[in-house]
């Protein structure tokens, strides 16, 4: 398996009063684990401090408190897999491929 190579927020969300709690699960792997901001109610930023390993597929990434009125969404990827969930604008490809 593989380590988690990035995270993307797909959403900040907003009414967040401090920042979540972000946790994984499935993808067949453990020991990944991140950290959020906050600003202005929304996630701004995501750090991932432990990548993991052993990941066959992209673990779902699940977020917790902060006071929230509207969730944030973020999702992982995995080294040398192409990230379906963050669709890159780039004319060479449709996805954005992590390496």
């Amino acid at each position: 398996g593989d380590p988690v190579a990035s995270l993307a927020i797909q959403s900040g969300g907003a009414g967040y009063s401090s920042a979540p709690t972000i946790s994984f699960s499935g993808g067949g792997g453990s020991g990944a684990t991140a950290t959020a901001t906050v600003s202005s109610g929304a996630i701004n930023s995501v750090t991932l401090t432990n990548a993991g390993n052993g990941y066959t597929s992209v673990p779902t990434v699940a977020l917790s408190g902060g006071g929230f009125t509207t969730a944030g969404v973020i999702t992982a990827s995995l080294k040398g897999t192409y990230d379906t969930n963050h669709p890159y604008s780039n004319s060479q490809s449709n996805y954005l491929y992590t390496t």
